[in-house]
């Protein structure tokens, strides 16, 4: 997995400093600073949320990334607490947050290809096994994070609805030390100006 990511960004960053594909500089309907949200599903984890906020720029694009993969609670979790808000309840997961620049193609006017790579922050959530082998039945499982430096890539398409309003779907990917990961996401993004 990780092999795979890293021969994408070293795509990704070849078709950034060349010209390969050759575009008309005339690039107006896609300018504008973007916000984004998708949401997907992951192979380890129950849901996968993957938000955005992007400059783009002719051929070019700035983007902060943040994408969370977690569990859903668990039923010992369920029994334990018996709440309705879960916001404070942890479960296993993995989150990161990044630093992407990228570049963009256009297709017909509405259709948008980017590809991207960057530097991020990965965080891991998972299972104290050491605590919760031990622990009494009355309380709830421990976590441990765990934090390393990823190496993101993007692969991701746009349909342009009108100026400013699009339909997306994407592949993100991330490199790194804790658990390397790539996942697929559905979303909208909405242009600011």
């Amino acid at each position: 997995m990780k092999t795979k990511i890293l021969i994408i960004s070293v795509i990704a960053v070849l078709l950034i400093e060349t010209n390969s594909f050759c575009q008309i500089r005339d690039f107006t309907g896609f300018n504008n600073l973007y916000l984004g949200f998708e949401v997907g599903k992951s192979k380890t984890y129950d849901n996968y949320v993957n938000v955005g906020i992007w400059a783009q720029y002719d051929h070019n694009y700035l983007k902060i990334a943040i994408s969370d993969a977690r569990d859903n609670r668990s039923e010992e979790q369920k029994l334990l607490k018996g709440e309705d808000d879960e916001s404070h309840i942890t479960t296993p997961g993995l989150a990161d947050f990044g630093l992407i620049y990228g570049k963009t193609y256009t297709m017909l006017k509405r259709h948008q290809f980017q590809f991207g790579t960057g530097v991020s922050v990965v965080a891991r959530t998972v299972p104290d096994d050491e605590f919760n082998r031990t622990k009494q039945p009355y309380y709830l499982p421990r976590f441990d994070e765990e934090i390393a430096i990823g190496l993101p890539a993007e692969l991701r398409y746009s349909f342009q609805i009108k100026k400013g309003v699009g339909i997306n779907a994407s592949w993100r990917g991330n490199a790194n030390g804790v658990k390397s990961y790539g996942n697929f996401s559905f979303g909208a993004s909405l242009g600011m100006f």
